[in-house]
C-alpha cells in the first residue's frame, strides 16, 4: 500500500470515529457507538502507525478504568479514551499464545467459526 492509500484509509477511519463517537456533537445519534468507536480508534492507531506517524496508548492518570490512545497527526495530536481490559491474564507463555493463534485461523480457515 502506498503512503498516500495509507493516509487515505486513516482518514476515512477517523472520520468513522467522528461518526460513531456519542460524545462527539456532529455525529449521528442513531450511528453512535462506544464500541463501534473504539474499533476504529484501535484501526487509526494502528494505520497511523503504518503511515509513519507517532502513535502510543498510557494508562490515564486521573482516572482509574481509562487508556488513552494517542495519534500525532500532520495537523495536531488527536486522542481518545478507550477503557481497560477487564479481564485477567491467564498465564499463558508464548508458546501457548500462539498454539492459541494457530487453532483460531485454522477454525476460522475452515469455516467453523
Amino acid at each position: 500500500m502506498t503512503d498516500d492509500r495509507r493516509q487515505e484509509a486513516l482518514a476515512l477511519m477517523i472520520h468513522q470515529v467522528a461518526l460513531t463517537d456519542p460524545s462527539y456533537e456532529l455525529s449521528s445519534k442513531e450511528d453512535a457507538d462506544y464500541n463501534a468507536r473504539n474499533r476504529c480508534v484501535m484501526a487509526s492507531l494502528t494505520l497511523a502507525n503504518s503511515c509513519g506517524f507517532k502513535t502510543g496508548i498510557q494508562r490515564d492518570k486521573s482516572e482509574d478504568g481509562w487508556l488513552i490512545v494517542f495519534i500525532e497527526l500532520p495537523t495536531g495530536q488527536v486522542s481518545w479514551h478507550i477503557p481497560e481490559f477487564e479481564g485477567e491474564w491467564d498465564g499463558h507463555t508464548t508458546g501457548q499464545k500462539y498454539d492459541r493463534v494457530h487453532s483460531y485461523t485454522a477454525t476460522v480457515w475452515a469455516g467453523d467459526a
